[in-house]
């Protein structure tokens, strides 16, 4: 058998006692916590009644013993109502914050509702808002699509009047080389012959004849004209507008 030398004996029981320490040292530390716990309280009451009495003596007869146990047991608190106490701190009478009803104190419902309503009155009318702002951008295409096919109607229009305006000015006035070989007709033909046509030819030909005609030639015409054609051309002739009216033609003779 191998012989243990006594240092190594030395090492082993200072190792032994130090763990028995640290044991002794955690028991008595978690002693002293659970003493400061409302339970570890009440576990340790029943083991120090009996020792705090004021005979202070082991030889107290056992009926005495039995009335002190069940003071001792009427004076440990109840774990479920210590349970309850810590659950809900006002379940043994104690007055709480809300416990008290008090009507300034308490929240009106009625401005709730009253926000719900103006809530629900403006969504209502942002989509009263929004269906209107629709509607209107659905009339604002139409009445500019309307107004584009106006406007190529107008151009339209605009430019058949010119046409047309055209076409009359083109109608109603004679060349000038139709005027002179006019002139030149007329000119040739006697006076008499000449007023005699004049009488009942439109003046937007006897004018612009008589204008380019010899001077003499066309006093003559004139001198064989009814009074009253001859008066319209003479106005004309001068630049003054003729009246309204029927002109009544007649002939020469």
């Amino acid at each position: 058998m191998r012989k243990i030398s006594f240092p190594r004996i030395f090492q082993l029981s200072a190792c032994l006692m130090g763990g028995v320490f640290c044991l002794k040292a955690y028991l008595l530390t978690s002693s002293l916590l659970l003493a400061n716990t409302p339970e570890g309280a009440a576990v340790q009451a029943p083991e120090t009644g009996p020792a705090t009495g004021k005979g202070g003596s082991a030889g107290h007869d056992s009926t005495s013993q039995p009335a002190q146990s069940g003071q001792s047991n009427a004076k440990m608190p109840d774990k479920k109502a210590t349970a309850d106490k810590g659950a809900n701190p006002c379940a043994d009478g104690t007055t709480c914050v809300g416990q008290v009803s008090k009507p300034e104190l308490d929240v009106d419902h009625r401005a709730d509702a009253a926000r719900q309503a103006i809530l629900a009155d403006l969504a209502g009318r942002t989509h009263e808002l929004d269906q209107e702002s629709r509607r209107l951008e659905d009339m604002k295409r139409t009445i500019e699509a309307s107004q584009a096919v106006l406007d190529g109607r107008l151009q339209k229009y605009s430019q058949e009047q010119s046409n047309i305006m055209a076409a009359s000015r083109q109608q109603k006035q004679l060349s000038d080389a139709d005027i002179d070989r006019l002139v030149k007709i007329y000119e040739s033909m006697a006076p008499r012959d000449a007023a005699s046509i004049f009488n009942v030819l439109d003046f937007q030909v006897v004018v612009p004849v008589m204008t380019k005609m010899n001077p003499r030639k066309a006093s003559a015409i004139l001198a064989g004209m009814t009074p009253e054609r001859a008066m319209m051309a003479t106005q004309l002739l001068a630049g003054v507008p003729r009246k309204g009216g029927v002109v009544r033609a007649g002939t020469n003779g």
